[in-house]
């Protein structure tokens, strides 16, 4: 289709109707032409940016593998992570932490929960302590919390009456139950039951 410029350049030419034939012939290649150019021109800015934004798609999803949350939940005692194989627990550790002029003396199990993701933890029976990196202060005492980084608690068992205690893990990616009972060489064993992954 020609634009308003060329109907009028071709009405005011004066000449035969042979030659106005070829000048509009002429100007429907021309046209067409250009046409053609910019269409090609536009595929190519598409592909290129086709090509970019799949580049960077497979650049953030590669970043985010390698370098976000693994959403993975480990319970680790004396820097190993317990697993469904029976850990011997000989002793537990006692921390002393004053406030002001008391103090408290509590023995518990020490537990490392290794976390990035939001992970809730309890226990069914006795206390979980948790200190300040320094262990002057008490942070929490409960059966139950939730964290998004990794800590250090201590499983406080007395007063627990049940022979099978459990620590119960929960994240939007698992569950999972460690179980921990008396052993006859006077201490614990402890072990993961149960995990279960979350779709």
């Amino acid at each position: 289709m020609l634009d308003d410029k060329y109907v009028k350049a071709y009405k005011s030419i004066k000449t035969t109707d042979a030659l106005k034939e070829r000048i509009k012939d002429q100007a429907d290649v021309t046209f067409r032409n250009e046409k053609g150019r910019s269409n090609l021109i536009l595929r190519k800015i598409t592909a290129v940016s086709v090509a970019a934004c799949a580049a960077l798609a497979i650049g953030i999803g590669t970043f985010t593998t390698f370098f976000g949350p693994s959403g993975r939940v480990e319970v680790l005692y004396n820097d190993s992570v317990i697993t469904e194989k029976a850990n011997n627990i000989k002793e537990s550790g006692a921390k002393a932490v004053s406030f002001g002029r008391e103090s408290l003396t509590t023995s518990g199990l020490p537990l490392e929960i290794k976390t990035d993701v939001v992970t809730k933890v309890s226990v069914t029976e006795g206390e979980l302590y948790i200190f300040d990196e320094s262990y002057d202060e008490l942070l929490f005492i409960g059966t139950n919390f939730t964290t998004s980084k990794d800590v250090l608690v201590y499983w406080n068992l007395s007063g627990a009456t049940e022979s099978e205690l459990m620590l119960i893990i929960d994240s939007d990616n698992e569950h999972s139950v460690y179980t921990l009972e008396e052993s006859k060489e006077r201490g614990y064993i402890i072990k993961l039951a149960e995990s279960e992954k979350k779709e």
